[in-house]
């Protein structure tokens, strides 16, 4: 339960909670006014790549600090593993080892060039640089080496790590590099998947957007197949049980049955350049960046049809508890439940109507 604590030394005669949320999206807070490019998550903690540098969450994406202590620059990618985090930036790769804390500069034998995306695989890590170049690190971004050779797709804008094999996402299609020979080929099945933006994997199988639709590989990238010609260009996915969530530059779409059927659920994020989308708790969290450059939020609850009791129970109306104990007492705890995401302002009066004290004036996730 939500529980607020504060001493007064006057008598409560009422509160007023007022309560903005709408079942769309909502930009969550307004000190990330810029360019979102990306997502990364690590255990309860939420990080955006963005035009200043990183953010940090700690409540599922609704309030936000700027990490940016050796990385005042933007940041297009981010990949974690168990010890520490890694940056793309326009001069290479950047390396924090304290939660986004303070960054260094960790880019030697890639140099001061541009790095598009990043994956973790324990300490071994990889980096796409400008024009396709591919580094390897062995030792957790101390030290790179360049992997190119194969590689001809130019800029990379995925990679993806499963057992022996490193997935590229490119404009040339997928390519495929095998960890023991060191080298990269491109997925041909009698025809080129052209276009590529995004790669997700979900248990034992891998999925593609493309300029052509939606690929999935159920043999570790062997074969392929089309499973939706009609939604192109997805450039991130979340998976959530059944219920797939996925992004284009321009809208968002869920759906329960595999991409066979989809509901567009872009809503007032319409006209948006859409850059990712992930899952936190139980908000879905969306960067975007043109006129409403920023970072959204949705909760769960108001697109899929049972929000899984991992997450909690969200409550059916708004409701604001009798405060205790009460009267005659320097301290009270006030409980309330919200059923959506919204803007939340909990305010004190006396008896003559005069605002006391605010206590909440803020956005809170659904809860009590």
């Amino acid at each position: 339960m939500k529980k607020l604590t504060s001493y007064f030394f006057r008598i409560f005669l009422s509160f007023f909670i007022l309560c903005t949320a709408r079942s769309q999206w909502i930009r969550n807070d307004l000190s990330v006014s810029d360019t979102v490019f990306t997502f990364a998550k690590k255990n309860t903690i939420l990080y955006a790549g963005t035009y200043r540098g990183v953010f940090l969450s700690r409540d599922n994406g609704v309030h936000w600090i700027l990490k940016n202590s050796g990385l005042n620059m933007p940041v297009f990618g981010l990949a974690i593993n168990d010890s520490s985090i890694f940056a793309c930036t326009d001069l290479g790769v950047y390396k924090s080892n304290d939660d986004a804390a303070s960054w260094s500069y960790s880019s030697n034998g890639i140099g001061n060039q541009y790095v598009s995306t990043l994956a973790a695989d324990g300490s071994t890590i990889y980096a796409a640089a400008y024009q396709g170049k591919m580094f390897e690190s062995t030792n957790n971004g101390d030290d790179w080496m360049a992997i190119d050779s194969g590689m001809t797709g130019g800029l990379v804008y995925s990679l993806l790590v499963k057992g022996n094999k490193v997935f590229a996402a490119t404009g040339a299609g997928i390519y495929i590099f095998n960890k023991d020979k060191k080298y990269w080929s491109v997925v041909d099945n009698g025809q080129r998947i052209d276009g590529v933006l995004g790669l997700a994997e979900n248990n034992t199988n891998i999925f593609a957007g493309s300029g052509q639709g939606i690929y999935a590989s159920t043999d570790e990238g062997v074969n392929w197949s089309m499973i939706n010609d009609t939604i192109k260009y997805v450039k991130s996915f979340v998976f959530w049980g059944k219920d797939y969530f996925y992004c284009t530059p321009r809208h968002i779409f869920h759906s329960t049955n595999n991409f066979t059927g989809w509901t567009d659920i872009t809503d007032n994020l319409e006209g948006e350049f859409i850059t990712s989308i992930i899952l936190s708790g139980n908000n879905l969290v969306v960067g975007t960046f043109s006129s409403g450059s920023g970072i959204w939020n949705r909760p769960l609850s108001q697109v899929v049809t049972s929000v899984p009791s991992s997450l909690g129970k969200i409550p059916e109306s708004f409701l604001l508890e009798q405060n205790y104990p009460n009267p005659f007492n320097p301290k009270t705890e006030i409980e309330f439940r919200i059923p959506e995401h919204g803007f939340v302002s909990l305010k004190v009066y006396d008896v003559l109507g005069r605002e006391v004290s605010t206590l909440v004036n803020e956005f809170k996730p659904a809860g009590n």
